[in-house]
This record gives structure tokens, sequence and C-alpha cells, in this order.
């Protein structure tokens, strides 16, 4: 397992993150950890519930403690409102008394590598595409991405585009949805929800899901079961 040496090198990965700057003491490898924290954050305030708030928190904590297990609360700490401000939870930053001046460089945003997972033809159909920077492993023949729905006409709510964060049990074909954004043709979001990785539920045969599921267990490495 790979770890941040030090307070110092803590630091100094917040920094590249959010500055595009890198550190000779951050490895690749951390960075690629810590920008997949970053990509996969929510503000707690565009959260539904209280329930979802604990849920997020828990898959931070979680996911920073495997990126520097002997972590201490000060560099949780910090990690944790570097990322309220790069993402601008201003709510959130009130509640606890911290500023939102933190600068943050454009170059700390870039552009992920999609992949074109499938299309469904029609005013009713859609194009997916599945995030291949977000992918990660989420334990036995499971993994964690971001599969992004661009509707033909309207979705869902009357979407125009849906970003939604899978957990996949490649081995037994169930899923379960963490995180769920949909957006307007204005850009404006539509919609919001979250549930814990746990709830999983089998992927539904011949659904969009099962039919893009193949091709998103393979780009991982992982075999879908029979």
């Amino acid at each position: 397992m790979i770890s941040i040496v030090r307070v110092s090198t803590a630091v100094c990965a917040v920094t590249a993150l959010l500055g595009g700057i890198c550190c000779a003491q951050t490895s690749s490898a951390v960075q690629q950890q810590l920008s997949q924290i970053d990509r996969s954050f929510i503000c707690p305030e565009a959260l539904p519930s209280d329930d979802a708030r604990k849920d997020a928190l828990k898959l931070f904590l979680e996911e920073f403690a495997a990126v520097q297990p002997s972590t201490t609360v000060e560099e949780v700490t910090r990690f944790r409102v570097a990322m309220l401000r790069k993402h601008q939870c201003r709510t959130t930053l009130a509640n606890i008394g911290a500023t939102t001046a933190a600068p943050v460089s454009p170059s700390a945003s870039k552009n992920d590598h999609w992949e074109h997972a499938g299309t469904i033809s029609g005013s009713q159909g859609m194009v997916i595409t599945v995030d291949m920077d977000s992918m990660t492993s989420a334990g036995p023949g499971r993994m964690r991405t971001w599969i992004k729905y661009r509707y033909n006409g309207t979705g869902p709510n009357n979407a125009k585009e849906s970003l939604v964060y899978e957990q996949l049990d490649c081995a037994r074909s169930y899923h379960s949805t963490i995180s769920i954004y949909s957006y307007g043709t204005n850009g404006q979001i539509v919609y919001t929800g979250s549930g814990p990785a746990e709830d999983e539920e089998p992927i539904v045969p011949e659904s969009v899901l099962a039919g893009i599921l193949p091709f998103t267990c393979a780009a991982h490495g992982l075999s879908v079961g029979r």
C-alpha cells in the first residue's frame, strides 16, 4: 500500500492536487489516488439528506486513509478543507468557520479520459461513456467509476445529461449507485441523489447498465460472471 511519507509530504500532495504543482516527495500513484478522491468529491450541501452526508464523509475518510494509513487528524482536516474550498462548498465552509479564499490554479482541473461504451438510437436514446481515469478497485471483483449518460432528447427529470458514480460487482452482476447528478439543457442541476455502496442490487438483464457492463469491467481488468 502506498502512503505519503510525512506531514510535509501530505501537505505537498494537497498542493500538487490543488495547484497543479508536482512535488518530488509525492509519487504519481499517490497523486492519482488523491485525484480520484477529488473527482468523486461532492459538496455536503448538495447531498439530499443527513444520512447521505454521513455516508459521503465515511467514504472520504476511508479513501484518504487508504492513501495515508498513518494519517493524523490535522492532515485529514487540512485535505478535507482543501477539497471543500476547491469545490466551492460555501455552505459547509461557513458552517465550520472556514473561508473560501483559497487560490485554485486553473491547471488543477483537467479533462478526464472518457471512452464510448454504448449508443441507443432514437429520440429516447442516449450515448453512454465511461470515465477511464476515475476507475478504482472496490474489493474482489468490484470496481467504481463515473458513467455519463447523454440523452438524445431529454431523460428522467428533464435531464440532458446524467453523471452516475457506480460500484459494479462484475463477478456477480450487481451494482450500487453511490452518487448521481443530472443536468438540464441549461447546465443547471435538475436532480441529485446518493446511496451507500453496500446497498447492492442485481443488474437487470438487457438493461442499459447490463449492456455496458462487459466493456466497463474489462477496461478495469475484470470479467463479468455468468
